[in-house]
């Protein structure tokens, strides 16, 4: 088997796009602040943040944004382990998403995991987003040596906390300012049916009040 056959075809993996999770309000400078993280030699970016911050849709946003420097290279994966829960099952479900199919079925974990840091390896430039991590920040070390056989990966985490990993850096989502959370208010409301006017004194008492959390705000 050549290298060149582990290299999965150039392309782009997004989670599907949920029309209630568009546009993105009050995130362009935490998008900024991963492509300048990944552009200054960060080989590792954790999106961190409690529940209902919006975690995944920033690393969706971040996708988009970088997505196209892979494009004929490695790609750029988007890979959901809300169901996972072992270092076992990050390997697994990270190579079903590359699409390897050498040999047939993996028998075992850790054949899953060193083929996966095979075919980044030989893919080259990559981007692989990795969400809902925080269950398995014990399995940190395996991304560390995902990086390590692949010197050329970027890999976005999103996480309730930090992996501790070399490389990492750590952006830190904070609840939306006022003005944004009273734009999301306003547009979900809209999106929703509701009326096209608002009294900003009223939406802002809401917003206060929700802390800013964009998931309470969509609800």
């Amino acid at each position: 088997m050549t290298a060149s056959a582990l290299v999965p075809k150039p392309r782009v993996e997004r989670a599907p796009r949920r029309a209630a999770l568009a546009p993105l309000i009050g995130r362009d400078d935490d998008i900024g602040r991963v492509a300048a993280a990944f552009e200054s030699g960060a080989r590792v970016v954790t999106l961190s943040g409690p529940p209902g911050i919006g975690k995944t849709r920033a690393a969706l946003a971040c996708l988009e944004r970088l997505a196209p420097r892979f494009a004929e290279t490695g790609g750029a994966w988007f890979c959901d382990l809300s169901h996972v829960t072992s270092d076992g099952g990050l390997g697994l479900a990270v190579l079903s998403l590359l699409r390897d199919r050498r040999g047939g079925e993996v028998a075992r974990a850790d054949e899953a995991r060193a083929r996966v840091g095979d075919v980044l390896e030989a893919a080259g430039p990559a981007l692989l987003v990795l969400d809902n991590f925080e269950q398995l920040v014990s399995a940190a070390a395996v991304v560390e040596r995902w990086c390590e056989a692949a010197p050329e990966l970027w890999v976005l985490v999103t996480s309730r906390e930090r992996l501790a990993v070399a490389g990492e850096v750590v952006v830190e989502l904070a609840p939306l300012d006022e003005s944004a959370a009273a734009q999301l208010f306003v547009k979900r409301a809209r999106d929703a049916g509701g009326a096209q006017a608002y009294e900003p004194a009223a939406v802002a008492s809401i917003v206060r009040k929700l802390e800013g959390i964009p998931l309470a705000i969509e609800l």
